[in-house]
C-alpha cells in the first residue's frame, strides 16, 4: 500500500507498505527502484515564480525489508541512504511571440453603486492557431483603503481545463494584497482570444457615497507549448478601480447615533427615530447629507422634522433649506452653505416623526452620509444605533380592524342584462366603535368606454340612521355621486358598534365600458377608542381611522363588471424562415411551428371560448391570456374587451437540445472565423446562445455545455425566440445592429388582425433541421443519419478481472473526412467504475472541452468534437480518439456487454463538411451489447433570483423525502443565515425573505442532505 501526504505547506512524506506472504517471502505492491538507477521513485512537480529559484531537500530515506539481490547489505532489515540531498533548479522562461498579447479588459461600464467587471484576456494576433500544454498567471488586487470586499472570480465557458488554485492572504487592508494563482491547459484560434478568467469587485457595501480604491495588477503569463515555455511580454499590466466617494472620520469622531425618541407623544399615534450628533467639541459644518431609507409597516406616514436643538432649526421645514426630501420611505438631508454654516454641538439632535392608523417602522438605512467641517476634509462620520432602540418602532394600532372589500352585486334592483352591471361594497369594523364613517372611492374604467353610475344606486345603509352631518342634520341621504366617485359620509348620534361584513352601499353601472376596479381614496372611521376621548361627536373626537391617500385600498373585484365590450379577433401564423429545405412539419407540410404558447396582454380581455385562459403572461406586461397554436402554426380567436391596445408576445421555452448538434458548432465557427458567413439574420439570431446581441466563441461554449449536459438549457436565453414577421432588417448581415420586435402591438383600428405573424428561431440550430412539432417533451427526433455509417471500435475488448483497470481506446473509422462528431456512451456502474479520462489522439482534446461528465455516476458519458478551424479532417482509422480508464467491479468474461452506444444519452452522429449526417456505430471485436441501466436521480439546488435585492428562494429536487440543512457564509466565513426541515420528494422552495442585516456582497451556500452536499454562491445587491 502507499500513501502520500502533505505536513505542510512546503513538506510531505511518501510511504510504500509491503505485505508478508505464506513462507515468509515479502511481495512488493509497488517496484522501489532498480539495479540500472533509471526508474524514478516518484516525481516532483514545482511551479514557481518567473526567476526564482527552487531548492528540494531529501531529509531521511529509509527502507525497510529484504534486499533481494545483495542480502548481506542491510544490517536489521534497513538500509539507511544519504541524507540531505539537495536539488536546485532556477525558475527560467524566454519571451513568448510578440503574436501572443495579454490584456486587462473591462467588462462594464458600471453605474453609482454597481460592481465592476474585468476579464484576463490572450489574444492571438498571428493567422495559426497557438496550443499549449499549460498555462499559469497570477492577479494581484490591491485595496488601497480597505473599503472594498474580497473580490470574487468566475471561470468564463469551459476554459479551465486542468485548473489549480492558490489563494494568498484572502482578505486585504491598507498596504495588503490578495493574490490569486491558476494554471490551465487549452489553445486560442488564430485573430481570437481566450478570456482567462472573469473577475468582480464589489463596491464599498457600507454607504453609497464610500470612497473605494485599489490596483488590479496582471503580473506574469507563462505558456507551455511545444516550443517550450515562454513568458508574455509587456507585463505586469495594472489597472486602478475607483469607486468615487469619501473616506470615513478618522478617530470615529465625529459621528452619528441613531436612537429612540427623546420625548415620545403621549395620547397621539406618532412613532419615530431620533438623530444625535456626537463630537469632541463644536462643530462649523458647510456642508451635510444625510440620506435615509426608511421601511415601514401598516398605515403610516411621514409627519415631520422636529429639531431638538436651534443650531438644527432649519431641519424644521420640509422640504426647506435644509431638507431637500421628505417622503415616507425616503429623505434627504442636503445643507451647504459655507457663509452659514451650521454650528453644532455635541448631542445635538433631530427627530424624525411619522403618523398614522396603524403599524410601525421596521426599518432605518443611512445609505449616504457626508459631514464637511469648516476647514478640514469631507468625510463620513461613524454611524451607530442606541441598544434601546428596537425594531419594530410599533405605537399606532388603531383600527386594524377596520377593512374594506368588493363583492358582487347584492342589491335589491334587478340587472338588466343588456348592458347593464352592478357590485357591492362591504366593510368590516370588528369591535370598533364609529361615530362618523366617510368613504370616497373612485372606478376605473379601462379602455375607450365610458361608465355611468345608474340612478338606481341604493342608499339603504343611510336610510337606517338619521344622518347627523352638517349642513342638513336629520336628513336621509349620506350619498353623493360625482361621475366616476361617490362620497359617503354619515354621521351617528352617538358611537355605534356596526360589526363585520356590512355591505355600505350597491352600485348599479351602465353604458360601455369595462370596471377594473375600484380605488377607496379616501376612508376615515372616527372612534371612541381609545375611551379617554369624551364626548366623541363628530369632529371632536381626534382618534381617526384614516385612507388618505388614493391606492391605501386598491380593490379589484373577483369578476370586472363590463358594459357592452367590444369583440376582437386576433389571428396569424407562427412559422420557420421561408424557402429553407426542412422537413414537414407535423400536419405534413409547411413550416408552421407548433406547441406555441400566444401571450395577448391587456387588464380587461374577458375570454368568451376555448382555447383562450386567464394567466400572467411571462412577459413584461399585465395579465392576459394565452392562445396554444395549432400544429401547422396558425392560431386565432374572437374575445371580447374594451381596450383599444393588445400586446402580442409568442412564447416557447422547452427542450432546448431540439435541432443542436455538433455541426451547429461548425457553422458558427466558420461564422465567427470569417470562413462562411451564416446567410440570414434568423440564424445569426440563432447563433446567440448567449443573448449577448453578437456571435463570438462565448457562444460556442454556451451550446457546448449543452451538448455535453453541463448544463440543461440556455442560462441566459429561451431555446425559442420569434420575431414579428412585419418586421426588416435594417443590416441583414447584423441583425443586432438596431433592437429587433419580438412582441407587436394591434391597436383597435386594426381589429379584426388577421396577419399578426411571427418567425420562429430556434437557438443553437444554425442549419434548420429542427423537430418543428416539438411538443416540449424529453428529447428530440435524431436529423437524418441513415446512409453510411462512421464506427467507433473498441481496441482492447476481452474479459476483466475484479481489481483489474484498463484504459479502453477507441478508433474512429469513416470513409469520409469529417467536421464534427458526438457520441453518447453508456456503460453499467455496477460492473465499471470510471476512473477518468486520459490523453487523446486528437490535438486540443480534453475532459474539460470535450466530456460532458456530469452524469458519469449514472453510467453515462457524453463526448463530441468540431473542427475548431472549419476544416475537416481524415478520420480513416485514427486510434486512441477516445481514451477512457475504467476499474472492473466484477469479473467479466466479454467486456462488451457493458459498454454500449445510446441516442438516448446523445444522438450518436457524425457530419461532413456538407452537414450529411451518417450514424456512429460501435464495433469491437465481440458481439453483444447490454442495455441500458437505470439512472440514479441527483439532487439539485438552484438560487432564485441570483443576483438578489431583498428575497431569494433556494428551489430544490429531491429524489425522496430528505432531511435538508442550508447555510450561508459571508465572504468572511460568517454564518449569515440557516435553514433546516424536511423536504418531500420532488421540487420544493425555501425562502430567506428577511436579508436586510445580511448586507450586500458575495455569499457561500452549503446544502447538505444525507444523499449529497452541494455549494454555491450568491451576490446580493
Amino acid at each position: 500500500m502507499t500513501s502520500f501526504s502533505y505536513l505542510n505547506e512546503r513538506e510531505f512524506k511518501w510511504i510504500v507498505l509491503c505485505y508478508e506472504q505464506p513462507g515468509g517471502v515479502f511481495q512488493h505492491q509497488l517496484p522501489i527502484g532498480d539495479l540500472l538507477n533509471v526508474i524514478p521513485l516518484f516525481h516532483l512537480n514545482v511551479l514557481a515564480d518567473p526567476g526564482a529559484e527552487i531548492s528540494v531537500e531529501i531529509d531521511y530515506v529509509n527502507l525497510i525489508g529484504i534486499d533481494y539481490v545483495n542480502p548481506t547489505a542491510c544490517d536489521d532489515d534497513c538500509c539507511a541512504f544519504p541524507e540531505n540531498a539537495v536539488a536546485s533548479v532556477a525558475s527560467t522562461s524566454s519571451d513568448c511571440t510578440q503574436n501572443i498579447v495579454a490584456n486587462l479588459k473591462q467588462l462594464n461600464t458600471p453605474n453609482p453603486g454597481e460592481e465592476i467587471w474585468y476579464s484576463v484576456i490572450l489574444e492571438n494576433n498571428s493567422g495559426a492557431p497557438i496550443n499549449y500544454n499549460s498555462l499559469d498567471f497570477r492577479l494581484r488586487f490591491e485595496d488601497l483603503h480597505e473599503t472594498i470586499p474580497d473580490i470574487g472570480i468566475s471561470f468564463p465557458g469551459d476554459l479551465p481545463a486542468q485548473k489549480e488554485e492558490n489563494f494568498d492572504e484572502n482578505g486585504s487592508g491598507p498596504g495588503e494584497t490578495a493574490t490569486f494563482y491558476y494554471r490551465f491547459t487549452n489553445g486560442i484560434l488564430p485573430a481570437g482570444e481566450t478570456a482567462m478568467l472573469d473577475i468582480v469587485i464589489l463596491d464599498p457595501v457600507e454607504f453609497e457615497n464610500l470612497l473605494g480604491e485599489g490596483n488590479l495588477t496582471l503580473e506574469f503569463i507563462r505558456l507551455n507549448t511545444n516550443a517550450g515555455c515562454c513568458q508574455i511580454g509587456g507585463l505586469p499590466l495594472t489597472e486602478q478601480v475607483v469607486f468615487p466617494g469619501i473616506l470615513t472620520c478618522e478617530n470615529c469622531v465625529p459621528a452619528v447615533r441613531i436612537g429612540p425618541l427623546t420625548n415620545p407623544p403621549t395620547g397621539e399615534c406618532k412613532t419615530g427615530f431620533t438623530v444625535q450628533f456626537l463630537s469632541s467639541g463644536d462643530m462649523t459644518v458647510e456642508r451635510l447629507y444625510m440620506e435615509f431609507d426608511i421601511e415601514t409597516s401598516g398605515v403610516l406616514a411621514f409627519s415631520e422634522i422636529k429639531p431638538g436643538d436651534n443650531s438644527l432649526a432649519c431641519m424644521a421645514a420640509c422640504p426647506g433649506n435644509c431638507v431637500a426630501e421628505c417622503n415616507t420611505n425616503h429623505i434627504v438631508i442636503d445643507f451647504s452653505d459655507s457663509v452659514n454654516p451650521l454650528l453644532i454641538n455635541n448631542q445635538d439632535y433631530f427627530e424624525i416623526i411619522f403618523d398614522g392608523n396603524n403599524g410601525g417602522i421596521t426599518g432605518v438605512t443611512l445609505a449616504s452620509l457626508e459631514l464637511d467641517q469648516v476647514n478640514e476634509n469631507p468625510c463620513i462620520p461613524a454611524v451607530s444605533f442606541d441598544p434601546s432602540l428596537q425594531f419594530p418602532i410599533e405605537k399606532c394600532d388603531y383600527c386594524d380592524e377596520v377593512t374594506a372589500d368588493i363583492g358582487a352585486y347584492a342589491g335589491t334592483y334587478t340587472l338588466d342584462d343588456n348592458c347593464e352591471e352592478g357590485f357591492s361594497v362591504y366593510m368590516d369594523f370588528g369591535t370598533t366603535l364609529v361615530d362618523r364613517l366617510t368613504v370616497e372611492f373612485t372606478l376605473q374604467v379601462m379602455g375607450t368606454g365610458t361608465v355611468t353610475i345608474n340612478e338606481q344606486a341604493s342608499d339603504a345603509f343611510c336610510d337606517a340612521y338619521n344622518n347627523n352631518c352638517d349642513p342638513g342634520a336629520g336628513a336621509s341621504n349620506c350619498l353623493e355621486i360625482n361621475g366616476n366617485t361617490v362620497v359617503l359620509d354619515l354621521c351617528y348620534a352617538s358611537a355605534t358598534a356596526l360589526g363585520n361584513d356590512i355591505r355600505i352601499i350597491d352600485l348599479v353601472l351602465n353604458g360601455t365600458g369595462t370596471v377594473s376596479g375600484v380605488t377607496i381614496t379616501k376612508l376615515e372611521v372616527h372612534t371612541c377608542d381609545p375611551p379617554n376621548y369624551n364626548p366623541c361627536q363628530g369632529e371632536v373626537c381626534d382618534v381617526r381611522c384614516l385612507g388618505a391617500a388614493a391606492g391605501v385600498f386598491p380593490l379589484v373585484p373577483t369578476q370586472n363588471p363590463s358594459v357592452c365590450p367590444d369583440e376582437w379577433t386576433i389571428a396569424g401564423v407562427i412559422r420557420e424562415e421561408t424557402n429553407l429545405p426542412n422537413p414537414p412539419n407535423c400536419c405534413g407540410v409547411g413550416d408552421g411551428i407548433g406547441d406555441v404558447e400566444v401571450c395577448i396582454t391587456d387588464a380587461s380581455i374577458l375570454p368568451t371560448s376555448s382555447p383562450f385562459n386567464e394567466v400572467l403572461c411571462t412577459n413584461p406586461f399585465s395579465s392576459g391570456m394565452t392562445s396554444t397554436v395549432d400544429c401547422d402554426g396558425t392560431y386565432g380567436q374572437t374575445f371580447i374587451t374594451n381596450a383599444n391596445l393588445l400586446y402580442v408576445t409568442p412564447i416557447k421555452d422547452c427542450d432546448p437540445m431540439n435541432g443542436v448538434s455538433t455541426f451547429d458548432l461548425v457553422l458558427i465557427t466558420k461564422h465567427i472565423l470569417g470562413v462562411q458567413a451564416l446567410n440570414s439574420p434568423y440564424k445569426i439570431i440563432a447563433a446567440d446562445a448567449n443573448h449577448s446581441n453578437s456571435v463570438t466563441t462565448f457562444d460556442l461554449v454556451e451550446l457546448r455545455k449543452l451538448i455535453l449536459f453541463i448544463n440543461t438549457d440556455f442560462p441566459n436565453n429561451t431555446s425559442w425566440r420569434f420575431i414579428y414577421a412585419g418586421y426588416t432588417f435594417p443590416n441583414p448581415g447584423n441583425p443586432f445592429e438596431t433592437p429587433f420586435p419580438e412582441e407587436t402591438v394591434v391597436t383597435e383600428s386594426q381589429n379584426p388582425a388577421m396577419d399578426v405573424d411571427f418567425i420562429g428561431v430556434k437557438i443553437g440550430d444554425v442549419n434548420n433541421n429542427a423537430d418543428l412539432c416539438d411538443a416540449c417533451g424529453p428529447g428530440f427526433a435524431p436529423p437524418g443519419g441513415g446512409g453510411e455509417s462512421v464506427f467507433l471500435k473498441l481496441m482492447n475488448d476481452g474479459a476483466m478481472a475484479t481489481g483489474e483497470v484498463r484504459t479502453f481506446g477507441f478508433a474512429l473509422q469513416s470513409e469520409k473526412d469529417l467536421a464534427a462528431w458526438q457520441t453518447g456512451i453508456r456503460f453499467d456502474p455496477e460492473v465499471f467504475e470510471f476512473l477518468g479520462t486520459e490523453a487523446s489522439a486528437l490535438t486540443g482534446f480534453s475532459e474539460a472541452g470535450n466530456f460532458g461528465l456530469t452524469e458519469v455516476a449514472d453510467g453515462k458519458i457524453r463526448v463530441l468534437w468540431f473542427a475548431e478551424n472549419g476544416a475537416p479532417l481524415n478520420f480513416r482509422s485514427t486510434e486512441g480518439v477516445i481514451r477512457l480508464r475504467f476499474k472492473a467491479l466484477k469479473n467479466m468474461q466479454d467486456v462488451t456487454r457493458a459498454i454500449s452506444l445510446d441516442d438516448e444519452i446523445l444522438q450518436n452522429l457524425a457530419y461532413d463538411e456538407s452537414g450529411t449526417a451518417c450514424r456512429v456505430r460501435l464495433k469491437t471485436n465481440r458481439t453483444g451489447e447490454i442495455s441500458s441501466t437505470a439512472t440514479v436521480e441527483q439532487i439539485t439546488v438552484q438560487a432564485i433570483p441570483n443576483p438578489f435585492k431583498n428575497e431569494v428562494f433556494f428551489s430544490l429536487h429531491l429524489p425522496e423525502e430528505s432531511p435538508v440543512e442550508i447555510s450561508l457564509f459571508d465572504i468572511y466565513g460568517r454564518l449569515a443565515a440557516s435553514w433546516q426541515g424536511s423536504l418531500d420528494a420532488g421540487e420544493s422552495a425555501v425562502p430567506f425573505i428577511e436579508t436586510n442585516s445580511w448586507g450586500s456582497g458575495v455569499f457561500t451556500y452549503l446544502v447538505k442532505t444525507p444523499l449529497q452536499t452541494l455549494t454555491g454562491t450568491i451576490v446580493k445587491q
